[in-house]
């Protein structure tokens, strides 16, 4: 399933949008496992595997909205 996976990319905000993440887990699934991808049950185990941090570094646009996040949780 991972080497299925598109590459890594140098800028997550050029991400393809005609083709969301859930549809392509959705095709990856189906073509590989052989059964359909179940956002819930199989997302859950996927983002457990996932270090945000590494995300928070990478992308700008999460960056700001979690910042954004932190700083609205934070003010009182």
């Amino acid at each position: 399933m991972r080497a299925a996976l598109p590459g890594k990319c140098a800028h997550p905000e050029t991400v393809n949008f005609d083709t969301p993440p859930a549809k392509l887990l959705e095709r990856l699934y189906r073509d590989k496992l052989k059964r359909g991808y179940k956002k819930v049950i199989d997302g859950t185990n996927l983002f457990r595997a996932l270090d945000p941090d590494v995300a928070y570094g990478k992308c700008p646009y999460l960056k700001l909205l979690l910042d954004d996040m932190l700083a609205l949780a934070t003010s009182g």
